[in-house]
């Protein structure tokens, strides 16, 4: 939540009419029928660190996927 809240001015300052219909389209037709799906949760962050444009936090993302994955296992 850190990392997200301190990089939100470059995602707005970045962020295209394109990458919020990708992260619409990400979404399940219902939330009643998830309620947290790690794949998911992946991509949608995965997308706000691509269109931050900052290599250093897609790279990071990598290193966190293992410990969420064994949290959510």
């Amino acid at each position: 939540m850190v990392i997200e809240i301190g990089m939100s001015d470059l995602i707005l300052s970045r962020i295209k009419p394109e990458d919020i219909e990708a992260i619409v389209e990400m979404e399940p037709p219902s939330a009643k029928e998830v309620l947290f799906d790690i794949d998911h949760e992946i991509a949608f962050h995965g997308k706000l660190y691509e269109i931050s444009g900052n290599q250093t936090l897609m790279d990071f993302q990598s290193i966190l996927l293992p410990a969420f994955r064994y949290v959510y296992d």
